[in-house]
């Protein structure tokens, strides 16, 4: 009796095991980098006109569409699909905390005029 309930919390175990494989790969999916790839861009375009004054932020907008256009690219090729899940995730967590100090300089916008409204 006891080697079938170790036997059920084995397949239970293994079931489990697979569910959060196949929640992991979905998270890092070329559909879930895409989107994410546009929206890093879109609040460095955004980001770039509140602080069009700041050359080396200028500079460095550029090169994160530079890196989000080379991503993009990447996403359409086979290549991407045979980087392991351990690299995608760390890509990902990278593409998340670029937004997360974009949004922060978002924030952190000077008010565009001095006028008191």
């Amino acid at each position: 009796m006891k080697t079938i309930f170790a036997w059920f919390d084995r397949i239970r175990s293994s079931l489990k095991r697979h569910r959060t494989l196949r929640q992991k790969k979905k998270l890092l999916s070329t559909g879930s980098f895409r989107s994410l790839c546009l929206e890093v861009k879109e609040i460095a375009e955004l980001s770039s006109r509140l602080w069009s004054g700041d050359d080396w932020f200028q500079k460095k907008v550029a090169q994160i569409n530079t890196e989000m256009e080379t991503l993009d690219s990447l996403l359409d090729r086979r290549e991407f699909e045979r980087i392991p899940l351990q690299k995608k995730d760390e890509l990902r967590r990278n593409l998340i905390r670029s937004r997360e100090e974009l949004l922060k300089r978002v924030h952190n916008a000077p008010c565009p005029t001095d006028r008191l409204q």
